[in-house]
């Protein structure tokens, strides 16, 4: 491919994703802006939603703006899987597609956000003391080993353990990482293999869409028992932008296989911010607060309904929690990202 060729094309997928990005910005199409507000619960009021949860649970009622992409009003509950979920896979087209995830981690509101939620749920940790972190289907353990290795340089120590049911994942997550900063085990998510309150914080990445709701409420269950403080998850959300996103993507950034089946379904499997709400409910979490990054992803907060942190409720009935554990490095860190305080 000459040099001309190559920046046309560019200019040209370009131009689709800013002609995608507007229409998507459209009030009439979202009724939001690009970036969603930090939620918190009001005291008081856990069985209430937050305004951007209730208009689009209202929108969802009345097929308001469905004509543009139909099919993501519901969730996608077809019998196909991903690949990267399919035993016998190649290794090297499995570690390439893990590579693409890192990237999209690293650039697209991966670790900094799950280290939002930490920052959340965590505001009575002492400064200098050891933070425990229980990492559920940790892939690559890209998450917790950033999360680790950040710790570290601000002269704090986060302890790991990052966990995957496929031997051949933790296989290429020694590979691909440090494992010097989190200790790779094989589990189930469903069948925690620790005991009750064993880590400050379980947290979970880009996983939940893999599970049907049933299996989704079991493992935050299993995650709510073995954590003391709470729960971090880090997820796709089911909407246009996800999808769309999912697709230009995977054809302008990578030319790997598995990327580019898995990433589009995965965005039609998601759940809406909403449903994973309510299925926390089911597993008996509440939402502490709510961080969204481009309409893509959501990172939910969420601990158990006594456990419920309660601050004055700001004009619309959530209020933006306070950046907590300083003494972790990362409040500090992430309070001065311009992308996070005003990405959110």
């Amino acid at each position: 491919m000459t040099l001309r060729s190559f920046i046309s094309r560019l200019i040209l997928h370009v131009a689709i994703f800013a002609v995608v990005f507007w229409l998507l910005r459209m009030p009439r199409l979202i009724g939001r802006n690009a970036f969603d507000a930090v939620l918190r619960l009001p005291g008081g009021r856990g069985d209430e939603y937050p305004p951007a949860v209730e208009r689009q649970r209202k929108n969802n009622a009345s097929g308001s703006g469905r004509w543009l992409l139909p099919f993501l009003s519901r969730r996608d509950e077809s019998r196909e899987q991903e690949w990267m979920d399919l035993p016998g896979g190649d290794p090297h087209e499995l570690a390439d597609m893990f590579k693409d995830l890192r990237r999209v981690n690293h650039w697209l509101g991966g670790w900094d956000m799950t280290a939002r939620g930490l920052t959340q749920l965590l505001g009575d940790h002492k400064p200098g003391s050891n933070l425990t972190i229980l990492d559920v289907a940790s892939g690559s353990a890209d998450i917790p080993q950033r999360l680790s290795q950040h710790a570290q340089r601000q002269g704090q120590l986060i302890s790991s353990v990052a966990i995957d049911n496929n031997p051949e994942v933790l296989k290429l997550a020694q590979q691909l990482g440090d494992s010097d900063t989190v200790l790779l085990v094989a589990a189930d998510a469903l069948r925690l293999p620790f005991v009750d309150d064993a880590y400050d914080v379980a947290a979970c990445s880009f996983f939940l869409h893999h599970l049907e709701p049933e299996d989704v409420v079991l493992a935050l269950r299993e995650m709510r028992r073995v954590s003391r403080h709470g729960v971090v998850i880090n997820d796709l959300v089911r909407s246009r932008r996800s999808y769309l996103g999912a697709l230009l993507f995977t054809r302008l950034f990578t030319r790997n296989r598995i990327s580019r089946h898995d990433a589009p379904l995965s965005a039609r499997r998601a759940y809406t911010r909403a449903e994973l709400i309510e299925l926390a409910a089911r597993a008996g979490l509440v939402p502490v607060a709510a961080y969204g990054f481009l309409g893509y992803r959501v990172t939910l907060a969420v601990t158990e309904a006594e456990d419920q942190l309660v601050s004055p409720a700001s004009e619309n009935g959530w209020s933006k929690p306070q950046n907590a554990i300083g003494g972790l490095g990362l409040a500090s860190s992430i309070a001065s990202s311009d992308k996070l305080n005003n990405g959110c």
